[in-house]
């Protein structure tokens, strides 16, 4: 007789199940020309029934190497001595991160574990496919995970900092280096964090103790550089006039200047970084509104949230401003704000700036206006928060510059001295109650 109920009906088990004498059930599923067994677990049936449905509805779903590692995990291979390698193809199969993301966390692994082991590389190793590349890879993610101790990281890290800081940790140039290594064993760590670290281990892969980029008394030996965040705070260089005017005379009313100039606008008015000025698109920009909307678009991914929206306001004049450049480009079927010959590949996974040539044109135009940042169109966005926090307070700056809180902003983009706070409350005293002290007469 056969059994009239689908496969995803608890019923439709009843008749596949077995079980040995005093055992627990177990059942063996065939699907696309495959058949494994499965062990349930329980005694009972009805129990074993309802997750053979569980079993099979994965494998419909996910696969069979899926359903495998979730319901037989002691049958799955592991590795007790695994490479970085094993744990980076791990962790590319479960990560939820965006490609970019999660390829810029194992290029910090890589960079280290370069550094710490000595490995020695030329240019080469840049160009992927290169014989280099390969041979540098091989020899990288060939390194065991145990290898890589927390001894040796903070070995590497403090080298790091004295290079860079010629001796002296306490300068500035030891205090950007902090800063960047910190980054860096951030990024490194985070590909073995709680979230990927069971689904890891899934994978067969036996993790040494302590974690790679962690150490088992962080209390007492701290992987990351202490850091004085008072050293961070940004302080303000440069009043914004005295970029918008010179900006008017020498990049405005030039046609090859266009892009410069538009991005000083989109730096120092608005707030936008480097990614989003390359990316944004015509469509975002209601110039009748007056606003600039930042979403995840075909050609952009909000680092953030790929479903966040921030709506931007503009000033009126920004939005006249807008309002005439986007008319031009209608009109020339253009979409992007910013104009330029590159194009975008939307599956490409690595950073990529299309406006690059315009960008360093404006790097070198703000460095002769006294813009001496590392970063002088990120400097852009600091300048304005400065003025923002001046004139409006904390919470509209973090607002202008789309921060989760005010923390960032106060940390390492407003600058606290062009805050100058006053009771407000001097209205109050006219001349009817003020009292004039005696002055001394000259002899």
């Amino acid at each position: 007789m056969s059994n009239a109920h689908p496969r995803t009906d608890s019923r439709y088990w009843s008749d596949k199940v077995t079980k040995p004498s005093g055992g627990e059930y177990g059942v063996q599923i065939y699907y696309q020309s495959k058949r494994v067994r499965f062990p349930l677990y329980t005694g009972k049936k009805n129990e074993a029934c309802a997750k053979c449905v569980r079993i099979f509805a994965m494998i419909e779903s996910e696969g069979w190497q899926k359903a495998i590692e979730t319901f037989k995990p002691h049958t799955v291979e592991r590795v007790d001595e695994p490479t970085f390698g094993d744990a980076f193809q791990a962790v590319q199969n479960v990560a939820t991160v965006k490609t970019h993301t999660l390829n810029k966390y194992i290029g910090k692994v890589r960079t280290i574990i370069t550094a710490i082991k000595g490995i020695d590389t030329d240019n080469s190793r840049y160009r992927k496919g290169s014989v280099g590349y390969n041979t540098w890879i091989e020899k990288v993610d060939g390194t065991k995970l145990s290898e890589i101790t927390a001894v040796k990281v903070r070995d590497w890290r403090d080298g790091i900092i004295i290079s860079r800081a010629g001796g002296d940790p306490n300068s500035q140039e030891g205090h950007r280096a902090k800063i960047s290594t910190n980054s860096s064993l951030r990024q490194a760590r985070s590909l073995f964090g709680a979230g990927c670290l069971s689904k890891i281990e899934d994978k067969g892969l036996k993790l040494p103790t302590p974690l790679p980029f962690h150490d088992a008394d962080e209390k007492k030996n701290p992987m990351f550089s202490k850091i004085d965040h008072r050293r961070s705070q940004y302080k303000s260089v440069i009043e914004i006039p005295s970029l918008i005017q010179p900006g008017q005379e020498e990049l405005a009313g030039d046609p090859e200047k266009r892009n410069q100039w538009l991005a000083l606008m989109l730096g120092v008015l608005v707030g936008l970084d480097r990614i989003v000025m390359d990316r944004l698109l015509w469509e975002q920009v209601d110039t009748q509104a007056g606003t600039i909307t930042i979403k995840s678009t075909k050609y952009f991914t909000s680092a953030k949230n790929a479903s966040r929206e921030d709506t931007i306001h503009l000033d009126p004049e920004m939005a006249t401003l807008l309002q005439g450049y986007k008319a031009l480009a209608a009109d020339k079927g253009e979409i992007f704000v910013l104009e330029s010959e590159n194009t975008i590949d939307p599956k490409r996974t690595d950073s990529f700036y299309r406006c690059q040539k315009d960008f360093d044109k404006l790097i070198a135009w703000l460095k002769g206006k006294g813009i001496k940042d590392h970063k002088p169109i990120h400097a852009l966005r600091k300048e304005l928060a400065s003025h923002v926090y001046e004139t409006q307070g904390l919470d509209a700056a973090s607002k202008i510059l789309r921060h989760a809180n005010t923390a960032t902003t106060q940390k390492h983009y407003a600058d606290p001295n062009k805050l100058k706070p006053t009771s407000g409350l001097g209205h109050l005293l006219t001349p009817s109650n003020i009292e004039e002290l005696p002055t001394k007469k000259k002899a």
